[in-house]
């Protein structure tokens, strides 16, 4: 017996090392805990592509925080309005840029989402988008009421499947009573391409109409424009209300004189570009994020990327507002401290 109890002793040694190490009282591991702390932060930034604004915005970002905090990691991905929302959902990436009408869907579970993206939230709008319906100034087309009406064979580039543009445009022909497979049964065509091929489609008289969900004016469409004269379409207030009301849009308006050629004004819908976090973000890194990109530093290096950022990030309730997703924590603490309700 006194032998056994000898050659137990040092296991019950280790068990008592092994319990010590697990914290006082049997505290529970935080492995596996998503949230982060300030001296250990890896983050991964996902955007736009390299050649547009959100990128270089992204990688400015990423250069803040790792000023700031003496041992952040942080990498700027490519990647797109959309993938965006599942990456920072996941927290594959930590933060991002998704446009105000996918943040909502994102938030509502609603398409093209099949599930509710609870861990997505908003630290700014930067800048807006609008949709613009593009037709050829000697097209017959002069309204989608008319398209419907009279069931014409309307040749529209809508562009890559799967995007926020193709959705949001199959929204505003289902908003009208029609589909791309009535247009297609017209005798239509609908393409779904870039807005580089979409031009080069145009320029040479295979499609008449095109859509884009895009800041104003656009390159794309100026240089359309220039080549062949284009005219806009209205959408009309019951169209935009329930686009509203149902997507998270907002009611806009493409302004007169926007590309030469273009006297009225224009009713449309569209929505911001926002910058984008995982709530388990920490607090004090996205408050310090958000009043970095509202200060005066902030705004003239992001403004210089994309000028519209100015006219958002110099006012903290355009920036805070109407954003799809709930604002992080820290974004809204900065916000409460500037004034906004």
């Amino acid at each position: 017996m006194e032998k056994r109890l000898k050659r137990m002793i040092p296991v019950f040694i280790i068990l008592l090392l092994t319990l010590a190490a697990c914290g006082n009282g049997g505290e529970a591991s935080t492995e596996g805990d998503s949230s982060q702390s300030t001296s250990d932060l890896n983050v991964t930034l996902t955007m736009g592509a390299q050649s547009g604004s959100m990128y270089p915005i992204g990688a400015s970002i990423g250069e803040f925080i790792s000023g700031e905090y003496e041992d952040a990691q942080t990498s700027v991905k490519v990647g797109g309005a959309l993938a965006n929302l599942e990456l920072v959902g996941s927290n594959e990436a930590q933060m991002g840029h998704s446009s105000t009408g996918l943040s909502y869907a994102a938030t509502e579970g609603i398409e093209p989402f099949d599930e509710k993206l609870s861990e997505v939230t908003s630290i700014a709008k930067v800048f807006e988008s609008v949709f613009q319906f593009a037709v050829l100034e000697n097209s017959e087309v002069t309204s989608l009421e008319q398209v419907k009406e009279e069931q014409y064979p309307l040749k529209l580039s809508v562009g890559p499947r799967g995007t926020e543009n193709e959705l949001l445009t199959r929204r505003v022909l289902e908003e009208y009573g029609m589909t791309y497979e009535d247009i297609e049964g017209w005798g239509g065509r609908i393409e779904y391409v870039s807005m580089s091929d979409s031009s080069s489609l145009m320029r040479d008289g295979h499609i008449e109409a095109v859509t884009s969900l895009a800041g104003f004016p656009s390159a794309p469409f100026e240089e359309m424009n220039s080549s062949r004269q284009l005219k806009f379409l209205n959408l009309s207030e019951e169209v935009t209300q329930n686009l509203a009301d149902q997507y998270g849009y907002q009611a806009m308006e493409l302004p007169a004189e926007t590309y030469t050629g273009q006297e009225n004004a224009v009713e449309t819908v569209g929505g911001g570009v926002v910058i984008i976090a995982n709530k388990n973000m920490p607090e004090e890194v996205i408050y310090e994020v958000t009043k970095w990109m509202n200060s005066e530093d902030g705004i003239n290096t992001l403004s210089n990327i994309n000028v519209g950022v100015k006219e958002f990030l110099s006012d903290p309730e355009k920036a805070s507002s109407g954003l799809g997703a709930p604002l992080h924590p820290g974004a809204e603490r900065f916000y409460e401290e500037a004034g906004v309700e």
